[in-house]
């Protein structure tokens, strides 16, 4: 088995002029570049005293530039840390502190989002696109960049050639990669790979799929996961294969453009989107004419089938030779259909800690349902004394295999068995031809009530088989199994528009069924409607409209984007105007509160109401537009709004950062009323600000003209309207407080009386 490294030096320099990785629409580098980048970095790393066994971490949307830097790190023989570029800036921070890296190489803008405190307790930190120096804490970073040129020029006088492209390869036992896992079972873990299971992965892909020079991949999974990291990057790039990064979110009308123009001879997808394309467009086309009739006819039936086979490889761009597919099984009617059509499939299982490959089968011997069999350097036994029919944990051991998880004895020991065999949580069973079968997972596994077991990917797996489910989840509770089910919106509106098209053509005026389904057409669609407005739509001339929106209780939602001025007539002042602000008609700064549209809505104790700030907190503000799209009633949902008349000093595109200030020192809230969990006996009010950090309040407001103006125009006034603002937003906080820590569902007559609040506690 080769070392990875030994396949890369050898791969560029067999093609060094060859293309090697592309930013989609963007540049392209050529092995040749790839090599001439490796080896500027690698003076850059040595002048930085980064020695070799130093930890890397490596944090950034999928890019060219990502690619090079990766493999700058392991070529240095320096241990590669890949964060996921979704993660929030400050976990990007904890785990880069956890992974003891001396450098982090990441976006901007993850640093614009972290704060000062995370950014102070980092090693030295670079920018990923230009190698800026974003932070300095040995002081050495910025020294080596400024001389990285000049020795550069000096070692290779004649610039890089392929002669100079050597690479250390004396062992495959060193760590060369800690990737943390997801979390899914908890907390991430720093899983340490050696080079032994990276060179083995390789090794079995190149025996197994094989490539040839100059085909093309499209990456799209992300990078810092082992799947993607794998197989979309160093087992194609080792094969002398272009890698085209799309960078931008894969959704449906990028991604279909992008494998056309780039044209992939492999793709990794999520069965998800294979059903989808068979479930949504394939499966109803067959069912119209002429194809139904056409279908009967065994010989055009076969033409038919080639037809669909050859129009699902042309929109993947006409060059592919296998879907690989992973993550979770597919549909068995979706698969039945894909096997009769010869499409080109096969379903992969692997996890994090085995680099990620396990099992594997090309498409030719790939047998339904499965996920394939071992993989070369690998075994695998199922924890069952029937492992043909009775499912037991899969365990495995091998080259794969992780060293262990990275300052994490004791899961390192809780992953193993006592002979040393990888536990992998997962439940399986074994045919006698060695095809693995997933059944689902220890820890989710439901003992039923006559002592069978339940596994609840099975359940899953059918609900989502069935026409108008999206997804769904599956799981026991109180001897039972309840199942949340996500409808698929798009084929409820396709469905739903059928229907009553197909009533109108074909139903007379006495038909009573057919004027029961169109006086019933809203029903059949949930069709999301927003009413979108600012201060004067919500706060002034219009909350009289607004107020009787969510009186009528009828299931609507609005958003209210508060800019806290009449900021598109000018920038008069209006009752969402706080005290101490500078606006038209408030020329000394207002006076007066700021009206809590928010908690005057929720006295109706039938609308749901939400404060969000998406700068602040995304995962929130999309909790609540969550709840308030799934809330059958009137939902007000009021978004902070920083505009071009609060004067940001740090200017408009520093807008987010504002919104993050903002909630941090009090001046704004972070709340949500949900009247359905008053029907629960739980306490509708949630509040989901921190503790703000009072300390900050004064340089918040500094921060932005409409009030740093008044302190500089009329400072006696300014002190006391400031001390003002302050003290209204921490009236506002406690009383959020006292809101959250309701007892609610609780009749106040049936508490003791020593435990009721007099009113001097209060």
């Amino acid at each position: 088995m080769k070392h990875y490294l030994d396949l890369l030096q050898q791969t560029i320099r067999e093609n060094w002029d060859e293309p090697a990785l592309s930013d989609y629409r963007g540049a392209t580098l050529s092995f040749g570049d790839l090599a001439r980048e490796i080896c500027r970095m690698h003076i850059l790393f040595e002048e930085a005293g980064i020695s070799v066994g130093d930890k890397i971490a490596l944090c950034g949307r999928n890019s060219a530039r990502w690619a090079v830097t990766y493999f700058a790190i392991l070529a240095y023989k320096a241990v590669a840390v890949p964060i996921l570029s979704d993660f929030t800036p400050s976990s990007v921070a904890a785990l880069t502190l956890h992974s003891d890296a001396r450098l982090l190489i990441l976006d901007r803008h993850i640093w614009k989002g972290m704060d000062q405190t995370s950014r102070l307790s980092l090693p030295d930190v670079m920018a990923l696109d230009n190698g800026e120096v974003l932070r300095s804490a040995s002081g050495l970073l910025p020294v080596a960049l400024s001389r990285v040129d000049r020795l550069y020029e000096e070692q290779y006088r004649q610039g890089v050639c392929p002669g100079d492209v050597h690479f250390d390869t004396s062992t495959l036992d060193e760590l060369c990669i800690i990737s943390y896992t997801s979390g899914t079972s908890g907390s991430p873990k720093g899983t340490m790979l050696s080079a032994r299971s990276i060179s083995s992965n390789v090794a079995f892909a190149r025996r197994l799929i094989p490539t040839r020079r100059g085909w093309r991949v499209l990456s799209i999974l992300p990078l810092a996961h082992l799947y993607g990291l794998m197989f979309e990057l160093m087992y194609p790039m080792l094969s002398g294969c272009r890698v085209t990064f799309l960078g931008a979110a894969p959704t449906p009308s990028v991604l279909m453009e992008a494998l056309r123009e780039v044209r992939p001879y492999m793709q990794l997808v999520v069965p998800l989107i294979l059903e989808k394309i068979f479930r949504n467009k394939v499966f109803p086309a067959l069912k119209r004419e002429p194809a139904r009739t056409l279908m009967r006819i065994p010989v055009v039936r076969e033409v038919v089938f080639q037809n669909v086979r050859n129009g699902i490889i042309e929109s993947f761009g006409g060059k592919i030779r296998h879907f690989i597919a992973g993550g979770a099984g597919i549909n068995p009617e979706v698969e039945r259909f894909m096997r009769r059509i010869k499409l080109p499939y096969t379903v992969g299982y692997g996890m994090t800690e085995c680099g990620p490959l396990i099992c594997y089968s090309d498409w030719h011997s790939f047998a339904d349902g499965s996920c394939g069999r071992v993989v070369d350097r690998m075994e695998l036994r199922i924890d069952s004394s029937d492992p043909e029919h009775e499912a037991g944990e899969i365990q495995v051991r091998g080259d794969n295999v992780m060293l262990g998880y990275y300052k994490n004895t004791e899961a390192t020991d809780a992953a193993f068995t006592e002979d040393g065999w990888l536990r992998t949580g997962d439940m399986g069973v074994v045919d006698a031809d060695g095809n693995l079968y997933i059944r689902g997972r220890c820890k989710s596994m439901i003992l039923g009530p006559s002592g069978q077991n339940i596994y609840p990917e099975e359940i899953e797996e059918r609900l989502n088989a069935m026409p108008l489910v999206a997804e769904s989840l599956v799981v026991g509770r109180r001897n039972g199994i309840v199942a949340l089910v996500v409808a698929d919106v798009d084929a409820s509106r396709r469905t739903g528009d059928a229907l009553v098209d197909y009533v109108r053509k074909n139903c007379d005026g006495d038909c009573t069924l057919g004027n029961t389904i169109l006086n019933l057409n809203h029903f059949l669609t949930n069709r999301s409607q927003w009413i979108i407005g600012g201060d004067g739509a919500s706060y002034d001339i219009g909350y009289g409209g607004l107020d009787h929106v969510i009186a009528s209780g009828e299931n609507v939602n609005i958003l209210v984007l508060d800019t806290e001025v009449y900021s598109n007539t000018g920038g008069q002042s209006s009752k969402s105007t706080p005290i101490g602000a500078i606006a038209k008609f408030a020329a000394a700064g207002k006076r007066i509160r700021k009206k809590d549209l928010g908690l005057m809505a929720t006295t109706y104790g039938y609308v749901y109401v939400a404060q969000i700030a998406m700068g602040a907190d995304n995962a929130q503000t999309l909790k609540a537009l969550r709840e308030a799209e799934a809330y059958d009633g009137p939902s007000l949902v009021i978004a902070y709004s920083p505009c071009i008349n609060h004067g940001l000093k740090a200017g408009m595109g520093k807008s987010q950062r504002e919104e993050q200030l903002a909630v941090e020192c009090g001046y704004w809230q972070l709340w949500r009323y949900n009247p359905a969990l008053e029907e629960q006996g739980q306490n509708p009010f949630t509040l989901d600000s921190k503790e703000p950090d009072w300390s900050k309040f004064a340089d918040f407001l500094k921060g932005e003209v409409r009030f740093a103006s008044v302190a500089k125009l009329y400072p006696k006034e300014a002190e006391e309207l400031f001390k003002a603002a302050e003290d209204n937003a921490r009236w506002r906080y406690n009383n959020y407080k006292r809101l959250a820590a309701q007892n609610w569902g609780v009749d106040p007559e049936l508490i003791p009386e020593e435990l009721k609040l007099r009113k001097d506690q209060i």
